[in-house]
């Protein structure tokens, strides 16, 4: 019964509701290329993690803006390269947690000490410094001489 209405329903909206319902990925894509709508490639990208098919879920997350998501499928593969994608945009976004720890998994800690700074969060930015980069020399900079 769902099947048949999946043909004939003329509504994108709730056809792309009754091809998630039903799995079916590829009408459900088709859908959220021609709506343009966030929230549609989000609930897709999930559908599409869950059902293993990680190239679907990339491009998904890619159009949703999910930097989170992204984070989560490039590090559960192990594509260290691809976690730099999230980083840039959840710098951009203003996510700067998700931005941190991307930036901390790349290694890039010069970068992270700057991302606190930048976040206005001294303290954890002067106890990054001189734990990770205590040879960096901070003290030197006034910025860091009380800390």
């Amino acid at each position: 019964m769902v099947e048949e209405a999946l043909e004939v329903v003329t509504d994108l909206d709730y056809r792309f509701e009754l091809a998630i319902q039903l799995g079916r990925l590829e009408i459900a894509t088709e859908i959220a290329t021609e709506v343009h709508s966030e929230s549609k490639w989000k609930q897709l990208g999930e559908l599409a993690m869950s059902t293993g098919k990680l190239e679907l879920t990339e491009k998904c997350l890619t159009y949703a803006m999910d930097s989170s998501g992204l984070l989560l499928l490039y590090s559960s593969i192990g594509d260290s390269e691809g976690i730099a994608t999230p980083a840039t945009l959840a710098k951009l976004q203003g996510k700067n947690n998700v931005a941190f720890l991307c930036l901390f998994m790349l290694g890039k800690l010069e970068e992270c000490v700057q991302l606190l700074v930048d976040s206005n969060v001294i303290p954890e930015a002067a106890f990054m410094a001189r734990s990770y980069l205590p040879r960096k020399g901070l003290q030197s900079d006034p910025f860091w001489c009380c800390l």
